[in-house]
């Protein structure tokens, strides 16, 4: 067996083994949710949206993973127990977290160009944040562009689909196309 066919059977068999222990931990999360830890989930989410940046942060640092705190977050979501205003700060938090992760890691290779790119990483996202968070009226659009989204794709699932592809192929490949044609290379 190649190198590469090895690698390709240990890349398929890490990503159904992600996939199978996030949708577990969603389910087992909801099971846990519709207890009697629901008022406890209530009060420790309940605090002010910037604390909620912070806690979204330190936790994605304590298990350096983004997908995690959001994949704990949405069954909770999808419950009731926290709103959409709650679990935003926390989310933008998780993103700000994995720069964090990415800083240190960068510091370990002793790579400069490592270090402005997670550097980079740190002032898009905290750019971000500054932009959209402080002021309500810019948060407003994105969590009503969220609420429509989930609208739509809880009646027609084929809309989280198309969305995923037209965001994740279309768009890059648009793009990629527009930067080809601008520079008068061929693909």
């Amino acid at each position: 067996m190649s190198n590469a066919t090895a690698g390709g059977i240990c890349v398929t068999i890490g990503f159904c083994m992600l996939v199978f222990s996030l949708v577990s931990l969603v389910h087992m999360l909801t099971k846990l949710f519709r207890g009697s830890a629901q008022n406890l989930i209530r009060k420790m989410l309940n605090f002010n949206g910037y604390l909620n940046i912070i806690i979204g942060t330190a936790i994605t640092f304590c298990v350096h993973s983004s997908t995690v705190v959001t994949s704990t977050l949405t069954p909770m979501a999808g419950l009731g127990l926290v709103s959409l205003e709650q679990v935003y700060p926390i989310v933008i938090g998780a993103n700000l977290g994995t720069t964090v992760t990415a800083m240190l890691a960068s510091w370990v290779s002793g790579q400069s160009d490592a270090v402005a790119i997670a550097l980079v990483h740190f002032w898009f996202n905290m750019w971000g944040i500054l932009l959209f968070y402080p002021v309500p009226m810019t948060r407003y659009p994105i969590l009503q562009w969220a609420r429509r989204l989930a609208y739509y794709s809880a009646r027609w699932p084929a809309v989280a689909a198309l969305f995923l592809v037209l965001l994740f192929i279309v768009g890059p490949g648009v793009l990629l196309g527009l930067t080809y044609l601008f520079q008068g290379e061929t693909v």
